[in-house]
């Protein structure tokens, strides 16, 4: 434990007199016992708020280390916020290490999960009145030239065929609208007959 906490303490202060640091530098000083890819996160990160750069070993340093007035005072000060950092950076790391990591089939479902939740939720939206008549409201804009289809698009450059097709989608997505609010209408005319016999009320409510 006490030759980890110095060699971490050993890297910081490295950083801190070079004001950077290198992946290869930073592998040469971690402990052996230092594999899981949590705590090297952390270390980054820790090394990132200490004001330390982290560069490739084939990169220039474009910075330069901003000078300080050398006094033993602020030597004195340096040293205690090196040991108060690598202390705080040990600790956080060894209650790191007691949390199990997943596994890969607790990771398959955690991602499994989040592909069901983000359909339930495009559904929902969907659903949404509001959602239908923003569709709507985008083809009137797009006809009057207040809107392009690249807005509705993810960024980068497109093409004539890729705004023509977009504009076309539009369109359609506003036709099926329409349909379907027809059909619905037309559904909600039948449910209004109250001689409807319950059967055939049931079999229209599930048509919708």
């Amino acid at each position: 434990m006490g030759r980890r906490r110095n060699l971490l303490k050993d890297l910081i202060a490295r950083g801190k007199e070079t004001g950077y640091l290198t992946y290869e530098e930073i592998n040469r000083y971690l402990p052996e016992d230092y594999s899981s890819g949590k705590e090297l996160d952390n270390l980054l990160l820790t090394l990132e708020d200490l004001g330390i750069k982290i560069l490739d070993k084939e990169e220039k340093i474009i910075t330069v280390p901003v000078g300080t007035v050398p006094s033993e005072m602020e030597e004195e000060g340096q040293t205690e916020f090196e040991e108060l950092a690598a202390s705080s950076l040990q600790m956080y790391l060894s209650e790191m290490g007691k949390i199990p990591l997943l596994i890969r089939e607790e990771e398959v479902q955690i991602a499994k999960n989040i592909k069901e939740n983000e359909k339930k939720l495009r559904l929902l939206v969907l659903e949404s009145p509001t959602t239908m008549r923003e569709i709507r409201n985008w083809e009137v804009l797009i006809q009057g030239k207040e809107m392009t289809p690249k807005e509705l698009m993810p960024r980068g450059r497109k093409s004539w065929t890729q705004l023509w097709r977009m504009r076309q989608k539009v369109k359609q997505a506003v036709r099926l609208i329409s349909l379907s609010e027809k059909h619905i209408q037309k559904i909600r005319q039948q449910l209004k007959n109250k001689n409807l016999p319950e059967k055939m009320r049931k079999e229209i409510l599930c048509k919708i």
